[in-house]
């Protein structure tokens, strides 16, 4: 009554099985854990990654903490209608500057790829707070072409087609044949009553939401801009 467990197939495409668990948390009623691990099916060695991507209403304000700028690479996808995306990085927290949209502009869309100073991310919607951990891990773990967090928004002048979607990154490993590998994430609801502005919300990081988690570096202090 309290998990659930979907068996995967033999990929011939990627390789692997997949087994995926969700489980109520046994410490805290607000809390899901989710587990999945990926098996080599092959004679031969698989090398890969996992990864775990939540689509969240794009309205969502997305916070994850930074120790410097240099941990953060955006890529926009610009046209003539979509302009790029506005990154911030304010008090330690990453986020997205959700300023309105210019005349003749449809949407902001693109990537940020973020190495957190800690494992977790947030997003505010409406008078909810919903956040994910996860094991922190050294860049040099991260395939390079990826980053731990990577933050894909799609900011449309109509908010009911908007997306965001908030993907964790497992370390880049080889398997050898009948190797597993394992990722973990922890999803967490809470209840938010406050206005929806970036002070707002960090502070309520910082005083509510980090003594309950265990958020580290959720009261950072620095102001910097990302490159």
């Amino acid at each position: 009554p309290t998990r659930l467990v979907l068996e995967g197939v033999e990929s011939p495409v990627s390789g692997v099985r997949l087994q995926k668990s969700y489980a109520l948390s046994a410490e805290r009623a607000d809390t899901v854990e989710v587990k999945v691990s990926a098996r080599n099916i092959r004679d031969t060695d698989v090398s890969w990654d996992l990864w775990f991507n939540t689509r969240t209403p794009g309205t969502t304000r997305i916070y994850v903490p930074v120790a410097d700028k240099e941990d953060v690479r955006v890529q926009s996808f610009t046209d003539t209608d979509i302009g790029p995306l506005l990154p911030h990085i304010e008090n330690g927290l990453f986020s997205f500057d959700r300023s309105p949209l210019t005349e003749g502009m449809n949407t902001r869309r693109g990537k940020a790829f973020v190495q957190p100073a800690a494992g977790w991310m947030a997003g505010f919607s409406g008078n909810q707070l919903f956040v994910i951990r996860f094991p922190h891990h050294d860049i040099s773990r991260i395939h390079p072409a990826q980053g731990q967090v990577e933050l894909y928004l799609d900011d449309q002048r109509d908010t009911q087609k908007s997306l965001l979607e908030m993907e964790v990154h497992a370390p880049y490993s080889t398997l050898a044949s009948g190797e597993e590998m394992q990722a973990t994430e922890w999803w967490t609801a809470m209840p938010y009553d406050g206005p929806a502005t970036h002070a707002a919300h960090a502070d309520f990081l910082c005083k509510v939401a980090a003594p309950q988690l265990s958020l580290a570096a959720a009261c950072g202090e620095s102001e910097v801009a990302p490159r």
